[in-house]
């Protein structure tokens, strides 16, 4: 089953986000087969807000598992995190 995972950054956090970005990108490479999709969300300003990820869990839990256990999260990056089930129409 898929899964989307919005975080959003807590505010003033674009310090933070690059001070834990090669953690992060670390951690997701782990998971390269069940990544559909991952990457940073913009403003008008193409300056991150957080990130959205699509991946491929058999569970939530698992989805939660992944998201609790990334660098941005343990490094106080998000302030809210949202996980959907996910289906790819086209």
């Amino acid at each position: 089953m898929l899964y989307s995972i919005y975080c959003y950054d807590k505010n003033d956090s674009f310090e933070r986000r690059r001070s834990l970005r090669n953690d992060h990108i670390s951690y997701l490479k782990k998971f390269e087969k069940q990544i559909v999709l991952a990457g940073p969300l913009l403003n008008e300003n193409e300056e991150p807000l957080g990130s959205l990820l699509i991946l491929n869990f058999l569970s939530k839990r698992e989805a939660e598992t992944f998201s609790k256990n990334d660098p941005y999260f343990l490094g106080g990056l998000f302030k809210k995190i949202e996980i959907f089930k996910f289906r790819k129409v086209y």
